[in-house]
């Protein structure tokens, strides 16, 4: 029967102790910016709201409105909240560019890689909306961007 025999941990050089604090996390982390990318909010344009704008349709591209109520003269007010995100072309791009960044880089991209996309996640919109008898927007105010 034959023995291998391991090094010591006091042997470990500084280079392979850096090594694995820096390797490791990095394989728990794989894909991380793959899924991210894919997982990007869609683009939705914010022109939609505009004096005019149907609400049934503002309903049917950004969903329910954050908060909504309904004034004594008969007029709705509404708060949309959405974000607008990438196209899908946009979205395949990046998950690309991860995907082979990650093989290139045996998976050390991923330490630029999320961050990149926290911080490109999209543009968060907050529009308040005033519609009219007939649900035609008669005012709208766009409140943070």
């Amino acid at each position: 029967m034959t023995y291998v025999t391991l090094p010591r941990a006091s042997k470990v050089n500084g280079f392979a102790k850096a090594f694995l604090c820096v390797a490791v996390p990095v394989l728990l982390c794989q894909g991380c910016s793959v899924y991210m990318a894919a997982t990007q909010p869609d683009r939705k344009d914010p022109e939609f709201f505009r004096e005019g704008a149907n609400r049934h349709q503002l309903l049917a591209t950004y969903g329910q409105p954050i908060a909504s109520e309904v004034s004594q003269d008969g007029k709705k007010q509404e708060v949309y909240k959405f974000v607008d995100g990438y196209s899908l072309p946009v979205r395949v791009g990046r998950v690309v560019w991860h995907g082979v960044a990650d093989i290139a880089t045996l998976c050390i991209w991923e330490l630029l890689g999320i961050p990149l996309e926290l911080a490109f996640n999209g543009t968060p919109y907050v529009f308040s909306v005033t519609f009219d008898e007939n649900n035609r927007a008669t005012e709208v105010k766009p409140l943070a961007h």
